[in-house]
């Protein structure tokens, strides 16, 4: 195998965005989380200024998508849901992530930890969001939250 130089426009494109801010959520309703900061946007798929929920799919970038996301929750020891909705609505067809771990050590007891990564057939102008849902009686306030979406291709 030998080095080659990468064809044109062959470079990355994604974005990663977090929250710096709690935010409270509702009882077993799925709370869709503004994400006020980035770590890197290549394409202007997120704004810190208007519909800060959102990364939207830039034009020609139609395809594969690998989106991720990771939260930490006070959620008091209850199940953390996240799920991915598109253009408002859930993604049907690929089910919520539940991956999780009790994470007493994680700043304290009752804190949760959530994560999930999967790949979506996504179109220009679609815009993704990242919600949260935890069974905690007086809602749970989501400590952080990182998303990120980076393209795979056609």
């Amino acid at each position: 195998m030998a080095w080659a130089t990468p064809a044109t426009g062959s470079t990355a494109v994604g974005a990663t965005a977090f929250t710096s801010s709690t935010q409270n959520t509702t009882q077993n309703v799925y709370t869709v989380i503004n994400l006020n900061s980035e770590a890197f946007d290549t394409d202007s798929l997120h704004s810190n200024a208007t519909n800060t929920s959102r990364l939207t799919i830039p034009t020609g970038k139609g395809g594969y998508w690998l989106v991720n996301a990771f939260t930490v929750i006070d959620a008091g020891g209850n199940d953390v849901f996240l799920q991915v909705f598109k253009n408002g609505s859930v993604i049907t067809g690929y089910g919520q992530w539940d991956n999780r771990f009790a994470a007493s050590n994680y700043g304290g007891a009752g804190y949760v930890a959530a994560w999930g990564s999967q790949t979506y057939p996504l179109s220009a102008g679609d815009y993704i969001e990242i919600a949260v849902r935890s069974a905690k009686a007086t809602g749970a306030n989501c400590l952080n939250m990182t998303f990120s979406a980076m393209y795979l291709g056609a």
